[in-house]
């Protein structure tokens, strides 16, 4: 399953998906295998075959549905867990035991307290009133915290409160049902990896979605009905020809990417970081100066750079290899111009600074497996398939 995002005519995200028994934000009855005392943690099998990884920090506002010592979490105890990260490579998934429940506007957190806005919310007037108001309404459930996600500040005040209420009633039924529920039981099932990405996506866009899968389809039009879908059935072209993704796939899975000034990029994802250099390439120009060359290759650069970290699904920590430039205003320039572009990115990047070496250091969050990776699996579990 493929998903791409298309903005001013040009693919800038590219996500990959195989058929998996269980997805991001499942809610399952675990039981704890063994305890790592010198990390504070658990390993807990909630039936998929593996075992996941659970931190123990605040283990007191867990939900157990069997523990055999009050207060202390130990071998044998049964507890919802969520999953948080996939597992990758040789890193076992990842677990939570502050279970939370998604919306498009907020998120309902489990053994927190409190309502946190998004930090893109900046309107302080906005978050007094929104909070106040859901206070007064009585809508944050006890033991439980909201996040107000950035998506809440172009939309209709009840609308939000509507969707609070909806999340608050699917967390009380999740923790009325638990107890009578056997081990490894899968008591609420995450959203669709698509279904999430098109959650997350600015309301005040001018989005619409073409599916040629049904299912998704019936989901989306269920879910998002505010969302313009439409169904794709045409046995003559494929969607996927229609859009050119094997295209888009070639490019974003190459090794260079050239630049119109006529630089180009070399990218090389490593286990430990990402990196990346600025070439100059076939650029020239006789009628500008070599500072003012170097600095037009760079900027344009750091355009590329930003939707390449997107397309590719790069995270962790990634070092750029700019052209050196002579002129302290100059490289700040350049640095202003990254920040702006990474601050369009959906998930959260930020440059962190230029180190003595004169290369630019940013981190990505990883939400994402790294592109390469999810299709290397795709075309791994094709092949099992084939045999």
């Amino acid at each position: 399953m493929v998903a791409a995002l298309k903005e001013q005519n040009r693919i800038t995200e590219l996500h990959v998906e195989k058929e998996k028994p269980f997805c991001v934000g499942d809610i399952y009855v675990g039981r704890v295998q063994s305890i790592l005392k010198n990390i504070n943690a658990a390993f807990v099998d909630f039936g998929c075959g593996m075992n996941g990884y659970l931190a123990l920090d605040r283990s007191e506002s867990f939900f157990y549905t069997r523990q055999a010592r009050q207060g202390k979490t130990t071998c044998g105890d049964e507890l919802l867990v969520q999953l948080e990260k996939e597992p990758v490579k040789t890193k076992l998934p990842v677990l939570n035991g502050r279970l939370n429940i998604s919306g498009r506007f907020a998120v309902l957190v489990h053994g927190e307290s409190g309502i946190v806005f998004s930090r893109k919310i900046r309107s302080r007037a906005f978050q007094d009133e929104l909070r106040q108001a859901i206070v007064d309404k009585g809508l944050l459930p006890e033991h439980c915290a909201l996040i107000i996600r950035t998506n809440a500040q172009d939309i209709e005040r009840e609308q939000i409160y509507e969707e609070i209420r909806t999340l608050t009633d699917r967390y009380r039924k999740l923790l009325e049902t638990a107890p009578y529920r056997t081990c490894f039981s899968c008591l609420y099932r995450g959203e669709h990896a698509f279904l999430q990405l098109i959650r997350d996506y600015p309301m005040s866009s001018d989005l619409h979605v073409v599916t040629d899968m049904r299912e998704f389809y019936q989901e989306l039009t269920e879910k998002l009905p505010e969302i313009p879908v439409r169904f794709y059935e045409d046995s003559r072209l494929s969607l996927t020809a229609l859009y050119s993704l094997n295209t888009a796939f070639d490019q974003a899975l190459g090794r260079n990417v050239w630049l119109k000034s006529g630089g180009y990029l070399v990218l090389e994802p490593t286990e430990a970081l990402t990196v990346i250099d600025v070439n100059t390439g076939k650029c020239t120009d006789k009628h500008i100066s070599r500072e003012q060359h170097f600095l037009r290759t760079d900027l344009e650069a750091a355009r590329e750079i930003a939707v390449q970290l997107r397309l590719r699904n790069y995270s962790g920590i990634i070092i750029v290899d700019f052209i050196d430039l002579e002129s302290e205003e100059h490289m700040e320039e350049l640095m202003q111009c990254f920040r702006q572009e990474l601050a369009k990115d959906r998930v959260k990047a930020a440059l962190v600074d230029m180190t003595r070496l004169n290369l630019a250091e940013v981190t990505r969050k990883r939400i994402y497996r790294p592109l390469h990776e999810a299709v290397r699996e795709l075309n791994d579990q094709s092949d099992k398939q084939g045999e």
